[in-house]
């Protein structure tokens, strides 16, 4: 995973540097993302927070979220 980096946007991101397109892409908040990040223990699960105050959990090893929160404030 150390050649692998994440952005966060429109969409979550999932790039390699020796790639000019994303390897994954995941896109369940309908208003965006504030920032994501990787777990520094197990490198495959990243982090987002959204802008519609939810939490995501993502596994790399799957296409899909893992869970989802969203806060009440």
């Amino acid at each position: 995973m150390e050649s692998q980096f994440s952005t966060a946007g429109g969409v979550v991101a999932l790039w390699n540097y020796e790639r000019n397109t994303p390897i994954q892409t995941y896109s369940n908040c309908r208003d965006g993302y504030l920032k994501v990040k990787f777990n520094p223990v197990e490198n495959h699960i990243l982090l987002s927070t959204g802008y519609n105050r939810t939490i995501n959990i993502y596994d790399l090893r799957t296409n899909n979220p893992l869970k989802s929160v969203e806060l009440k404030n």
